[in-house]
């Protein structure tokens, strides 16, 4: 699999991974389930307590209640510089992507939940196009499954982890196909809640690390030089949120990761908003 090296911030921004439906914060006491007031009505539905699979906007929820189907909006910016084998730098390139995504919210119990998902997107240059050979406007396509597990301990902290295999394109109007990769992604997340819980949703912050590996090595390729390979990279940051979505027009907003992201000449500072 071969990509131009111009392209290789739109793949970094593709990868964010993308973003479901929550029960209230359980350590909060003005949850419904602590009101002693009224009985709750039976809820038959296997309970989800991630907030983060709260996110986007529900389309579908099965009468079983045994799944969801909702449409996530992933949304990135990314800030990437290049330093190839080669020893040729290449100038800073900056990218922003959107991929709204359909996801499956498959819940297995009331810690893990799997998330079949499909999406298309695109991506774009912004500042200096140039810099991207002409390529300023890619179309992403994406798909693959994900397995995502939170777990509250001592009180005021949450960890969450999350496994995903996922394939995507990218392409142009122009050229067609541009490349395709396969991944593998491992994330681990710490949280920590802040504010009284009587004052409704808490702020979430967190530490986040998280590890890509390409079972196809994307190939940064530049004429007439030695191209250089892609098999990993690793991210590491931060993240906010807050321990029940907050909505705005209807939507559930989704978390914010502030990260850097390494890998073989590739260096990459992200914004986005979406899962872990």
């Amino acid at each position: 699999m071969r990509i131009a090296a111009a392209a290789v911030p739109v793949l970094c921004l593709a990868l964010a991974p993308q973003d479901a439906r929550a029960q209230t914060d359980p350590a909060d006491p003005a949850s419904p389930a602590a009101d002693g007031d009224a009985a709750p009505a039976p809820d038959t539905r296997r309970p989800l307590t991630d907030p983060e699979l709260q996110t986007g906007i529900r389309l579908y929820s099965a009468p079983s209640g045994n799944w969801d189907l909702r449409l996530a909006f992933p949304f990135s910016i990314g800030f990437s510089e290049f330093d190839l084998d080669a020893g040729i730098d290449l100038d800073a390139v900056s990218t922003v992507s959107v991929v709204p995504t359909l996801e499956f919210i498959v819940p297995v119990d009331d810690r893990w939940t799997f998330l079949p998902f499909a999406g298309a997107g695109g991506a774009a240059a912004i500042g200096d196009r140039d810099a991207v050979s002409g390529q300023s406007t890619v179309g992403i396509l994406t798909g693959g499954l994900r397995a995502q597990r939170w777990q509250p301990f001592a009180g005021r902290y949450v960890s969450a982890i999350a496994v995903e295999g996922r394939y995507d394109a990218a392409l142009t109007s122009r050229d067609g196909l541009l490349g395709d990769w396969g991944s593998l992604t491992g994330a681990v997340e710490f949280r920590r809640s802040f504010g009284a819980p009587r004052d409704g949703p808490r702020l979430q912050a967190g530490l986040y690390a998280q590890g890509f590996w390409f079972w196809d090595p994307v190939e940064l390729e530049i004429e007439g030089v030695t191209p250089s390979f892609l098999h990993t990279q690793k991210e590491f940051g931060i993240s906010l949120g807050g321990s029940r979505p907050y909505k705005l027009w209807g939507i559930s907003l989704p978390r914010v990761f502030l990260g850097v992201r390494v890998g073989e000449g590739v260096r990459t500072v992200r914004l986005r908003f979406g899962r872990l």
